[in-house]
This record gives C-alpha cells, sequence and structure tokens, in this order.
C-alpha cells in the first residue's frame, strides 16, 4: 500500500533543502512527501517564499518573453499563489483519499470478518 505522509509526519526541510527543491516544483517534479515537505516548509518561512518568487518570476518571466516578447499582460506573482494553493489542494485531496480507502479497507476487513462469525455461528448452532 503506498505510505502518503500525514500533516504531523512530513519530514522537515532546511532552507537549503528547500533552495535546492525550487526549481523541481517550478517544473512541477515533486511528488508525494517532497512536495509536502517543500510547501509546510514554504508556509513557515518566509526567505525561502520569497527565493521561491524570485525563481518563479524569472523562469516564467523568460518563458514569457520567448513566447510573445512581452511582459506586460502577465501577474507572475499571482500565477505564483495560483500554483502554491494548487499544490496545497492536491495535497489535501491526496491525503484525504488516503484516509478514504483505508476507511472502507477497513470497513471491508470488519464485513468478512462479522460474516465469518455469523456463518460460524450458523454451522454451531444448527
Amino acid at each position: 500500500m503506498t505510505h502518503i505522509m500525514t500533516r504531523d509526519s512530513v519530514e522537515k526541510l532546511s532552507c537549503a533543502e528547500e533552495e535546492r527543491l525550487v526549481e523541481p516544483y517550478i517544473r512541477d517534479e515533486l511528488r508525494g512527501a517532497k512536495l509536502a515537505a517543500f510547501l509546510k516548509h514554504l508556509d513557515s518561512c518566509e526567505s525561502c517564499r520569497e527565493e521561491l518568487e524570485i525563481y518563479y518570476m524569472i523562469d516564467t518571466g523568460l518563458k514569457q518573453l520567448d513566447r510573445s516578447g512581452d511582459l506586460g499582460s502577465m501577474n507572475i506573482a499571482g500565477s505564483l499563489k495560483q500554483k502554491v494553493a494548487a499544490s496545497h489542494a492536491k495535497m489535501h485531496f491526496l491525503r484525504n483519499l488516503y484516509i478514504g480507502s483505508v476507511a472502507v479497507y477497513t470497513l471491508t476487513v470488519m464485513a468478512i470478518v462479522m460474516t465469518l462469525l455469523l456463518q460460524i455461528r450458523v454451522w454451531i448452532f444448527k
């Protein structure tokens, strides 16, 4: 079974580790526990949020310039906020999906056990 990190069990990242994950985050290459740890650190560290904003503005700005040659119509800061919010929403969805799958698995096992107990009762008390 896949292990999804809970809010309390997410590893803590140092600012140096966080900085190495900025580019993979911008390229949407972070998944699972790494993404959760990145977002958790980002929520608590103003310095790393600023670092991410700088990298994101440079990366997105250069891509926009390559495409259209104009930066005037693009809201880079708003785009980053949307990306971070979407990442949080994705992690929340995955956490809830994991909790739901554990609940279904538990109910399935309980149903099987109850069925077996009822069948044993029928065999013993004919």
